[in-house]
């Protein structure tokens, strides 16, 4: 999944399936025809260029997932303090701090010292 051998974007983002494959990172442009056209406003290739930049950084130096008690609710909450900041509902000092007070909150309900022996 992640060869380097084609150059063609073969995801659909209709389709929310993305096998996150090298030949995606190189197809800035059908990205952002696929996303203006799904989503009826242009969508600029420079923005899909630093979105798939990123997505080979993934690929290269991949995030393990959490392997602690709730990890969907520590990434939900970082989703969600990240999205207020990106949208400016928050400054990223607020968005930050309350993301880390929502931290502690599911760290105590899972036990400090369960985490630590894990």
């Amino acid at each position: 999944m992640s060869a380097v051998a084609s150059s063609e974007l073969t995801l659909d983002p209709r389709t929310r399936c993305d096998p996150f494959r090298y030949s995606h990172t190189r197809s800035a442009g059908k990205l952002s025809r696929y996303l203006s056209e799904m989503s009826r406003r242009a969508v600029p290739i420079d923005v899909c260029r630093r979105h798939l930049d990123s997505v080979r950084e993934s690929i290269e130096n991949g995030v393990p997932y959490l392997n602690v008690p709730f990890p969907r609710e520590y990434i939900d909450v970082l989703d969600l303090y990240l999205h207020r900041s990106l949208t400016g509902a928050l400054e990223p000092e607020e968005a930050l701090k309350r993301a880390g007070e929502e931290w502690d909150r599911i760290s105590e309900r899972a036990g400090y010292e369960k985490q630590l022996e894990i």
